[in-house]
């Protein structure tokens, strides 16, 4: 094209439309005319005949000329804007880049403002659809906006040399793709498409990431997209490409099943598939989630944040494939289950689910509906990704680039390149998953997105991922019936969750529930720490210490609460610390910790090359790896270990913050270390400049026989390296070591140092560093002053444990530098030049904050004389005695020191602590039946059932399966029984009739309260029924169902139309043969028809018996017209509605402060007590609006205070007191019991008493 001032040559628009209306040069629809705006953009204003457009050169095309219809269009650079008018192109495809080059003018095309650009749609499974193909051959570009349209095949990077991306931010893309012409987002080459506002619609079988060198990428932000909408199929994420799907927004719409990793093509190995949910987006599946459905790949579902949902997540049976599921804030809700797992799989094999930070929120909507999830819900192990820094943010990207995260030696990592489309560069990198198990970081790079200049990645940072926790919501019921480890909270907000087992919850997990129902289906649920807003909490036993009730609401619970530990220790992870610094040999900085090693694998093997030496770490030269975290003596005494260190150039050992081995490669070097039971901080350096690496002659750089022996043969020597378990090495210590009796030891490398509080090294009950005599530092106090220069420091608390104030007298002396602070002020501060200084102190009754520090440079440590650096009298008498001086030191008891002011102690009881609202015990039964198998006998009437699992439906028969098949998870395996017991309920006030009906392939027995209702069937293909009235209230039922060969289960015969159920009932009892009469027996989850017992296995009286029940102000125990023990009951609330039952104990408020408490409709049983504290004038009370009587409880006193008072009163009851006079015990023998109209007082008034009123 010539310039529009005709100064450069090229046709001119005359010529042009000459040239294109003559009616020879252009033949037909699919011959085209090529526009090369090489000099400016070009507006096409012309009408256009029937034929193809070319779209070459440098600029804009913008064709707003008329012409309905187009032959193909074709676009190799520049862009070409079709947004003013619509167009048809019947069996003309779209195609967009053809140059790979990036010097080359970017192909671009614009769908725009209210165009429609339309091809031909062949229909299902014809060959030939007409393309929209993006980044054909080269680097192309789609912009779709406003209300603009296009159709077509869609094809984002099609072959390998392929770049293309989509920008859609309005309008509508209907990919027309399906069977035989599947769309594809990654074809051969590289596509991306960002969906951030508009409808995205296919309609059938859809790719992202196809072929083996293909790399797909869609990001959804906002708008929507549908997936075979019109043809069904399936969206398939990776046919062993690369394929990822990272929506953050908008709604995601599909209408079969989502495979992530799809079996089709490429001999069904190898790709990566990936799809993140997070922020607000909305992910509906009508079908399951299909994981990693191919050999040889890693296939990832990140649940970050909104909702997915689906029928369930099934992982398929492959070898070498990875199937996660990275939980971490993301809701599943379940829809149109067509099982009974949430997570279920080929032979057996269950996705890996690990709950991360943020944690995993279950919806199960409908009630009645049940699902289970019978894989682990695991916490996170080892290090992961935390983060990755963009080095250097590249140039010209049309797409985002593929993270690639490999080796480091976990698993799991996945992250996404965050775009600034304005610059066309890397703005961050979003991990998207931590993964786990991480040893060191993984090699990270960018794959793909048509830059012109490639961005560059800094080394991944790691770190400890947290776990996070599981909630419930929805008004069906989940079960947990895996061991799972995850440490978050767990929360029931509504419907149910039941535990199918013990150990379904970790004790490290804090329960919450907050309107639903939790089920202990029969277990202990053992966790430290319960809170309540309102629900129900049913069937088991809760062992912890505290149960926090809260909120307007109100808890039922028929479980016992019994004590279970305050607290858990925490989990440890194995392991040490590694990390390199490029010098030669580095003694002073910090472990960079930039991963986790079992051992120092950068110290195994014997002298060698460093390009190949322990897998070629040290290659380049000047190194120096680094090993830190802590060793543990696990015997209940000290031991004395053996070290060997020898290494070409230098090593190091350090324990306790003592240098132990500072050696070469000369010769080996041998110390023995004494270490205490439990964990010693550990630092090993290695050392080299240039050359070779390693012990020469040694198989370790540094071991360690656990025998002490010392030896100078190396073969007695192990390896230094944890099992996997933490029994040798962490990288952390428990909270017990740093909490309890004793101070807490740290230390700083300096000669003396006033001010900082130094790196933690261990608990300890003496100041071990300043005690004994002076000697060399190497070997002062066990050689923790080895290499010079420390500055040691205790601090925690001194008590004075009398009740007046105790003066000490303190003795100082050390070589260089010791200091005492108590209370925050520094008592002496004494150099070596000084000599010996005394000073007395104060201390009044309790704790005292104290800090000591003892320094030294080089040379001698230690005091001039006496036992150590810091000793005192506790007798105070200002001695210059050396003998009247003491070391500090605590008995392990905490009598003298602590590291802590207020440590809890181990509570006697469990706590149940109502905030808000009521606790009511409840007498609801447990729900279901228990359900088992009986192999090798076609059909048992006798052998009683396995019970091996719970159901609150008759799930095996619910449906029908061939030979050796399964129904909804259950196997039938030929010659087998199915067994259902428990009881079932006529809930109503009055007898009810009810048929049940059965087409069981091949036998039934059903038995209710001993009667045969069903015995045996008619045949594997003969419908039967029987009919039973029973009375209100619970019957004994067992059902039980028989296979032998062949198919098993539902079958169509006669009036039995339907093979998705073999067992059901007419809850009309008709006795008709209208199967739409019936429906199979379900128990909704909350025992309202089948129960496991015909009333509550643990009877409620035993509910609170061993806990104490602490009522708030306003708050209420409702005892729900049963009789219930509490073994403490206090607080200022009330207790309404029963009996408390005999081993109540009541204090108001508790013993050590007064309050009252109220009892309205509550009667007291013979055993109960009443302990009544008294403080100056006043005393508890217990008041009633109603009757009181008290003449079956034993009233005691609370505490030893002296009563100053002639009369308290102790109880107040508006309609008076019934009954004899309650007994009296532990009171002065002036003191006994009156009663008054309206009053009881404790009183020591004698004679008689007039009242006037």
């Amino acid at each position: 094209m010539a310039d529009a001032a005709g100064t450069r040559p090229g046709f001119t628009l005359t010529e042009i439309n000459d040239l294109i209306n003559n009616g020879t040069t252009f033949a037909g629809p699919k011959t085209s005319i090529g526009f090369d705006t090489a000099y400016e953009d070009l507006d096409y204003t012309l009408d256009l005949p029937h034929l193809g457009v070319r779209k070459l050169g440098p600029n804009t095309l913008t064709l707003s000329g008329g012409g309905a219809n187009l032959g193909p269009i074709r676009v190799y650079g520049g862009t070409l804007d079709l947004s003013p008018v619509s167009r048809y192109l019947d069996d003309q495809s779209v195609i967009v880049g053809e140059s790979t080059s990036t010097s080359d003018p970017l192909a671009t095309l614009v769908v725009g403002g209210a165009t429609r650009i339309e091809t031909l749609d062949r229909g299902y499974n014809v060959v030939g659809q007409p393309l929209v193909a993006i980044g054909n051959n080269g680097r192309g570009v789609m912009r779709i906006e406003d209300d603009g349209f296009i159709s077509g095949r869609l094809l984002v990077g099609n072959g390998t040399l392929g770049v293309g991306a989509v920008y859609q931010t309005g309008g509508v893309m209907h990919n027309t793709g399906g069977s035989s012409n599947d769309g594809r987002i990654g074809n051969a080459g590289y596509g991306y498409y960002l969906l951030a506002d508009g409808v995205l619609t296919n309609n059938g079988y859809t790719q992202i990431g196809c072929g083996l060198t293909s790399y797909g990428i869609l990001e959804q932000t906002g708008g929507v997209s549908v997936f075979n909408a019109t043809y069904g199929g399936t969206i398939g994420i990776s046919r062993g490409g690369v394929g990822v799907a990272h929506v953050s927004g908008g709604l995601v719409d599909n209408k079969t099943s989502l495979k992530i990793g799809d079996e089709s093509e490429n001999n069904t190995s190898a790709g990566v598939a990936i799809m993140t949910v997070s922020g607000s987006a909305v992910v509906t599946n009508n079908g399951a989630i299909n994981l990693g459905n191919r050999d040889n790949m890693t296939a990832m579902l990140n649940l970050n944040g909104g909702e997915t949902t689906a029928k369930r997540i099934w992982r398929a049976n492959r070898s070498n494939t990875d199937a996660l599921v990275n939980w971490n804030g993301g809701l599943l809700r379940a829809l149109n289950p067509d099982t009974t797992e949430l997570f279920n799989g080929d032979a057996g094999r269950y996705p890996d689910v690990t709950v991360f930070e943020n944690g995993a929120i279950v919806d199960i909507p409908t009630a009645g509906m049940m699902l289970s999830i019978n894989t682990p819900l695991r916490r996170p192990t080892g290090l992961g990704v935390v983060s990755i820094p963009v080095a250097s943010a590249g140039a010209g990207y049309i797409g985002a680039p593929f993270v690639r995260i490999t080796g480091g030696g976990g698993k799991g990592a996945s992250a996404f390149a965050k775009m600034d489309w304005a610059s066309g560069t890397v703005a961050a990198i979003e991990v998207t998953s931590p993964g786990t198990d991480y040893t060191s970081p993984p090699t990270v790079t960018l794959v793909g997105g048509g830059a012109t200049t490639a961005a560059t990645l800094g080394i991944p940072v790691l770190g400890a991922p947290a776990s996070g926790g599981l909630t419930k919501l929805g008004s069906g019921a989940l079960v947990l019936g895996a061991t799972n480890s995850y440490t978050g909270s767990t929360e029931v907000r509504e419907g149910t969750l039941l535990l199918g087992q013990t150990g379904m919850i970790s004790p490290y997990s804090q329960l919450s529930i907050d309107g639903g129902v939790l089920n202990l289906c029969g277990q202990t649920l053992s966790n430290s720490n319960v809170s309540v807003t309102s629900g129900h909490i049913i069937n088991g036993q809760i062992a912890t210490a505290a149960l926090t009730k809260s909120g307007d609401g109100t808890l039922e619970i028929n479980t016992p609460v019994v004590l279970g530990p305050a607290s858990y220790p925490k989990l440890l992870t194995p392991g040490l610390w590694e990390g390199m610094i490029r010098e030669r040999w580095n003694t002073t900085s910090p472990n960079p910790c930039s991963g986790l090693q079992l051992t120092t694998r950068a110290a195994i093997g014997s002298q060698a090359v460093n390009t190949t030496y322990a897998g070629g770490i040290w290659a380049g030269d000047n190194h120096t790896w680094i090993y830190t975290g802590y060793i543990w003596n696990r015997a209940a005494t000290n031991e004395t270990w053996s070290f060997r260190a020898r290494f070409d150039d230098n090593v190091s050992l350090v324990i306790d913050r003592a240098l132990i081995i500072n050696a070469g490669n000369a010769a080996a070097v041998v110390a023995n270390v004494t270490l205490t039971p439990g964990p010693h901080a550990i630092e090993m350096r290695f050392g080299d400049g240039t050359g070779h690496a390693g012990p020469t002659g040694e198989p370790y750089g540094i071991a360690y026989d656990p025998l002490g022996r010392a030896s100078s043969n190396s073969a007695d020597y192990r390896q230094i390296i944890d099992p996997g378990d933490g029994s040798l090495l962490t990288i952390d210590i428990p909270d017990t070591y740093t909490r309890g009796p004793g101070l807490l030891e740290s230390v700083v490398m300096q000669n003396w140092n006033t001010t900082e509080a130094g790196e933690l090294v261990s608990r300890q009950l003496t100041t071990r560093a300043g005690n004994g005599a002076k000697s060399s530092n190497s070997t002062y106090a066990g050689g923790l002053w080895r290499g010079n220069n420390h500055t040691w420091i205790y601090s925690g608390y001194i008590w004075n444990r009398s009740e007046s104030d105790v003066t000490w007298t303190w003795r100082f002396t050390f070589d260089d530098n010791v200091r005492l602070m108590i209370d925050g002020v520094v008592v002496k501060d004494v150099t070596l030049g000084q000599g010996v200084v005394y000073q007395d102190h104060t201390l009044t009754p309790g704790p005292h904050a104290i800090e000591i520090r003892y320094g030294d440079g080089t040379g001698e440590v230690g005091p001039a004389s006496g036992l150590g650096g810091l000793t005192y009298d506790p007798q105070g008498r200002g001695s210059t005695d050396v003998n009247d001086y003491i070391l500090l030191q605590d008995p392990g008891d905490g009598s003298l020191l602590t590291t802590h002011v207020g440590e809890v102690p181990e509570p006697a009881r469990p706590v149940i602590h109502v905030t808000g609202g009521t606790l009511k015990p409840s007498t609801v039964p447990a729900p279901g039946l228990f359900e088992g198998r009986i192999d090798d006998n076609s059909f048992d009437k006798v052998t009683p059932n396995p019970a091996t699992a719970i159901e609150f439906t008759t799930t095996a028969a619910n449906g029908s399966c061939g030979e050796n098949g399964s129904i909804n998870g259950k196997l039938w395996p030929k010659n087998s029984t199915y067994v259902y017991t428990g009881y079932i309920w006529n809930r109503s006030e009055s007898d009810v009739t009810w048929t049940f009906a059965e087409n069981f392939d091949d036998s039934v027995l059903l038995v209710i309260g001993g009667t045969t209702v069903i015995n045996g069937g008619g045949g594997w293909n003969v419908p039967t029924k029987g009919t039973i009235t029973l009375a209100p209230g619970p019957h004994a039922f067992e059902v039980r169902f028989g296979q032998g060969g062949g198919g098993a289960a539902g079958n169509v015969a006669g009036w039995w139309t339907s093979s998705a159920i073999s067992f059901a009932v007419d809850w009309q009892g008709r006795d008709a043969e209208n199967l739409s009469y019936y429906e199979v027996p379900t128990d909704p989850g909350d025992g309202s028809l089948f129960t496991r017992t015909a009333t509550n296995p643990l009877a409620m009286e035993s509910v609170f018996a061993e806990a104490e029940v602490r009522l708030e102000t306003g708050t209420t125990l409702d005892l729900n017209g049963e009789s219930c023990a509490v073994g403490l009951l206090t607080g200022g609330g009330s207790v309404i509605n029963g009996t408390l039952a005999s081993g109540t104990v009541l204090s108001p408020a508790g013993d050590e402060a007064i309050g009252t408490l109220v009892l309205d409709g509550v009667t007291l049983s013979e055993g109960t007590t009443y302990r009544v504290t008294v403080s100056g004038a006043t005393s508890d009370c217990l008041t009633s609006t109603g009757t009181m009587d008290l003449s079956q409880v034993l009233i005691v006193s609370a505490t030893d205070a002296e009563l100053t008072e002639s009369t308290y009163v102790i109880a107040q009851a508006v309609g008076g007191f019934a009954g004899d006079k309650p007994a009296i015990s532990g009171f002065p023998s002036k003191y006994k019991i009156v009663r008054a109209a309206t009053e009881m007082r404790l009183t020591s008034q004698g004679g008689a008493v007039m009242l006037l009123k």
